[in-house]
């Protein structure tokens, strides 16, 4: 492990003992992955609880591409050795999201696959919030005050690396007196929400691209800079080439 990637292992251990938890979190995205996890995952001693994020989805048959949920106990040496895998293999890689939560597995695993199967109007998808490109964006600027609870309030925190590979907390609202979360929720997306998300996809695409790396020091800075530019556009009521109108920006 590069130091890092032992610094956030050693934090997360920190603050689950602090929190007295035995049990780790985290969603890994297959999809982003050379090869899939559950080999490995089912041969784990001891057993490994896990679940696919795409159960009752369309994509249920994609299981080595699924997003998988998993409980793990850092003081069993080959949990701990998983994380640590894990943490190795999404590096540089979206879809590695990890959290701290005192609630049961199989309630955790009903409310994230709820999160998970979003709609609009009279469509219904996936909502890839463990991509963790879009997840801090989902958080700060796409969804509804109650929507952002029903991430924060079951958990203590996330983790996650962004852009650049840093690593990132976000505190979670989660009482522990009491932790409780709403049954049959939907994220139901308005036009507007829908619409901030295209921005991000066109955002994303300019970022990795070298057009405008001169601008910026970090890949956080110029999807963040191209966001917010790209969504005053759309408020503005622009029509043309969104590079001219970011082109039209910089060079001011």
């Amino acid at each position: 492990m590069s130091l890092m990637d032992q610094e956030w292992m050693s934090k997360l251990e920190q603050f689950a003992r602090k929190l007295a938890l035995r049990d780790v979190y985290l969603i890994a995205d297959q999809g982003v992955l050379d090869n899939p996890l559950l080999d490995g995952l089912n041969r784990l001693s001891p057993p490994v609880q896990w679940f696919s994020l795409y159960q009752g989805q369309p994509e249920e048959p994609l299981l080595e591409m699924a997003p998988l949920l998993m409980r793990l106990e850092p003081v069993c040496w080959q949990h701990r050795q998983w994380i640590a895998d894990l943490i190795a293999a999404f590096s540089c890689k979206p879809g590695l999201l990890i959290f701290l939560s005192p609630l049961s597995f199989s309630t955790l695993a009903a409310h994230l696959r709820n999160l998970a199967d979003g709609a609009w109007e009279d469509r219904s998808g996936l909502v890839r919030y463990y991509d963790t490109r879009m997840f801090p964006l989902l958080m700060q600027h796409v969804l509804t005050e109650e929507q952002k609870a029903w991430f924060l309030e079951p958990v203590y925190l996330w983790s996650y690396r962004d852009r650049d590979d840093k690593i990132c907390w976000l505190e979670g609202e989660c009482s522990p007196v009491q932790a409780t979360i709403p049954e049959a929720i939907k994220i139901n997306f308005s036009d507007e929400q829908m619409m901030k998300l295209d921005v991000a996809i066109d955002a994303q695409q300019f970022t990795v691209s070298e057009k405008f790396s001169t601008f910026f020091t970090t890949q956080e800075e110029k999807f963040n800079t191209l966001w917010q530019l790209g969504w005053q556009a759309h408020q503005q009521n622009f029509v043309g080439d969104l590079a001219s109108w970011f082109e039209s920006h910089f060079e001011e």
